[in-house]
């Protein structure tokens, strides 16, 4: 049985595969093997250094600035033409005529501060009176406001209510007098028949704006 052969990987001969020289996964013959050793090494490319830019030029035109010329505006060096151009720029904004095409500041509205002193009606000490807490229409100082007495409001008991009788008293919308014959009430309020039959949603909003005022009535009355 005859040895195996394997082919080089450069020269594509078969070889006996005991022959062979193995490099990584690939195999050559003695010759190919020979020759890759003598293959000169490729040396790395030597990059120089970026070189210098001698001088100092100008930020705007890059024009070159000889020791001692231009001017400094903020970070950067300008040369006297373009430094003088910057100024000019800067000046016409500053004109009239600049200022009007930037529009007008908004005008800035201050309210004015009540600096008016009054006399607390508890303890009698002076209080400004925009830190006063107003009672019973007289000033008090805070620590007197927060010791006044709470009063619970007294809700009349359901005995003395008036009763709602269809039929008699007046409109709660239109406040015209109404007969038994065409008042209605509806949600509580009495609601006429002419009321009714023209807007009766309108005529409710007037009941309820009417009875809201009684209400608010009522509360003034029971604080007091």
């Amino acid at each position: 049985m005859g040895a195996s052969t394997v082919a080089c990987r450069s020269c594509n001969r078969d070889i006996p595969e005991q022959q062979g020289r193995r490099v990584a996964d690939w195999t050559f013959c003695e010759d190919c093997f020979a020759a890759l050793l003598e293959r000169p090494r490729v040396e790395a490319p030597v990059i120089p250094p970026p070189r210098e830019q001698p001088g100092v030029h100008c930020s705007l035109c890059q024009g070159p600035l000889a020791a001692g010329e231009g001017m400094d505006l903020g970070t950067v060096r300008l040369c006297v033409g373009c430094a003088g151009v910057m100024r000019a720029l800067a000046e016409q904004d500053e004109t009239p005529e600049g200022l009007a095409g930037q529009g007008a500041a908004p005008e800035v509205v201050h309210e004015p501060v009540n600096w008016a002193w009054t006399a607390c009606a508890g303890c009698g000490r002076r209080v400004q009176e925009r830190a006063s807490k107003a009672h019973g229409g007289r000033p008090y100082c805070p620590d007197c406001f927060h010791a006044l007495p709470v009063q619970t409001p007294q809700v009349p008991s359901p005995a003395a209510s008036p009763v709602l009788v269809s039929g008699e008293g007046e409109c709660d919308g239109c406040g015209r007098g109404v007969s038994a014959s065409d008042a209605e009430v509806l949600q509580g309020f009495q609601i006429c028949l002419a009321c009714r039959t023209t807007d009766e949603a309108l005529a409710l909003d007037l009941a309820r704006a009417r009875h809201r005022r009684r209400l608010v009535a009522l509360k003034a009355q029971m604080l007091e």
